[in-house]
């Protein structure tokens, strides 16, 4: 008589997701080792792991110190004084980022300007030369647009009787304005992969940003870089606002909303910072004094803080410093000194390295905030 050999035993699967009465999202979900294996092949098979690669934003020296740039997943936080050249940061990142990377695009929500006046920016920042690169206030910005010479044409155009007005176009405009003629040229190549948005501070959800990502989707594209400007003013969905938040919930629920947003769809998101009372009233800003509770200085990948070199403007031009305040994937506590050309609302791509005994980061260490103590205290408890 043969003995029954005994089973193998065999290790459960994990159920069906649709089997599970929990909402799905399918960056979050559960899978086992095996299935996460056979996602990564899968996505090998198909070229995806392009979309795994740093992208550069333009600012050489930025980009190295990052290890290349800000990788998919990551979520960059841009923080400043106000008029300390974040809006224009943010913009020229996601321009230049489109320039260098043919793959890429961007998708550009702005809060706080409107549909014209980011047209004006891009216009002014496309119309600087290529060469003008150098940080010492000697970048040749004759050739430069500045947004007052294109309302100069458009009002001129305006105060026409009827009689004489003829009817403005771009190829007239072109005409008054050379510089903007060769603007355009160059975002030619951005033209379909620079997406710019207006959006609503009632409306305009985490919810909305995560549908204009998966219709970029929709379109095939692969590697996407979404710029907020700025994150305290994205609002909650309607089924969170009637919870009665506070201030400081709404933005930290929104902090994490934008993490959330980076990791589920693979994409660098960047956002743009204000900073709080405490950092208005003092001269510098850091990191621990943007708005909000201490998820905005948690959450971050990487955080970029401007302020304000100097106040002598040489050539057009105002010195500030571009400080990496927080980097997982590179150099912290560092900064680089820029020029910043508010007129032409851009700022120079190459940076020089501040001495470390001229940092600003020194006051971070020597003399840090009551924030910062806090913050550290609670760290270190955390810790033991």
């Amino acid at each position: 008589m043969v003995r029954n050999s005994p089973k193998k035993a065999i290790m459960p699967e994990l159920p069906r997701l649709d089997k599970l009465q929990i909402p799905r999202t399918a960056a979050f979900a559960p899978r086992s080792l095996r299935e996460a294996f056979a996602d990564f092949d899968d996505r090998l098979r198909a070229g995806l792991f392009v979309s795994q690669t740093p992208i550069r934003l333009g600012f050489p020296e930025l980009d190295a110190a990052l290890g290349g740039g800000p990788r998919p997943e990551d979520f960059v936080l841009i923080g400043g004084r106000p008029n300390a050249g974040k809006t224009t940061l943010a913009l020229q990142a996601g321009l230049q980022a489109v320039e260098l990377q043919p793959d890429l695009l961007t998708i550009y929500v702005c809060y706080e300007h409107g549909l014209s006046t980011l047209l004006y920016r891009l216009l002014c920042m496309a119309s600087r030369g290529e060469d003008d690169g150098v940080t010492d206030g000697t970048a040749d910005v004759g050739a430069t647009l500045t947004r007052a010479e294109v309302e100069a044409v458009l009002i001129s155009q305006e105060l026409r009787t009827d009689r004489q007005r003829k009817r403005l176009d771009l190829e007239r405009l072109f005409q008054r304005l050379p510089a903007a003629e060769c603007a355009w040229w160059r975002l030619q190549p951005c033209l379909d992969r620079l997406w710019l948005i207006t959006a609503d501070s009632l409306h305009t959800t985490l919810d909305h940003l995560g549908q204009y990502i998966s219709v970029a989707r929709h379109y095939s594209f692969g590697r996407i870089l979404l710029v907020v400007d700025y994150a305290q003013r994205v609002p909650l969905s309607p089924a969170l606002t009637r919870h009665g938040f506070s201030t400081e919930q709404q933005i930290d629920l929104v902090v994490r909303g934008l993490k959330a947003l980076a990791m589920s769809h693979e994409i660098v998101v960047l956002a743009v910072a204000a900073a709080d009372e405490t950092g208005l009233r003092q001269g510098r800003v850091h990191l621990e004094n943007l708005w909000g509770p201490a998820t905005v200085q948690y959450e971050p990948d990487t955080a970029l803080i401007i302020n304000k070199d100097d106040l002598e403007e040489r050539a057009g031009a105002r010195r500030i410093r571009i400080a990496i305040e927080k980097s997982r994937h590179g150099q912290s506590d560092i900064e680089f000194f820029h020029d910043l050309y508010g007129a032409q609302f851009w700022i120079t791509p190459q940076g020089r390295l501040v001495p470390p005994d001229g940092s600003y980061q020194l006051e971070r260490l020597v003399d840090p905030s009551p924030m910062r103590r806090c913050h550290g205290e609670r760290e270190a408890a955390q810790g033991m």
